[in-house]
């Protein structure tokens, strides 16, 4: 366990998408994106002004981008919820 965890000092997640990411998605309000740590890819959703609000880790860029659609699918159902009145806010 010792080399993953001086993998992970050496990564820096500052919460912001960089140069390094690249962009999955974009749904409405919500952007998208996945960066190559070397062992996994960790992806991203962000709202509107760079609020990340979802983040996870996948092992492949195919994996990461079905993780991200579902996630996606389900904001977009809750918002549409929210915008009908079905009491499903969060």
């Amino acid at each position: 366990m010792e080399n993953i965890s001086c993998v992970l000092e050496e990564v820096e997640l500052d919460g912001r998408p960089s140069s390094e990411h690249l962009l999955i998605k974009v749904a409405g309000r919500y952007t998208a994106y996945a960066i190559d740590l070397g062992f996994l890819w960790r992806w991203e959703i962000y709202m509107e002004e760079d609020v990340m609000v979802q983040d996870g880790g996948s092992i492949s860029l195919t994996s990461a981008t079905e993780a991200v659609n579902h996630v996606l699918a389900f904001f977009s159902a809750r918002d549409q919820n929210t915008i009908c009145g079905d009491g499903l806010a969060a």
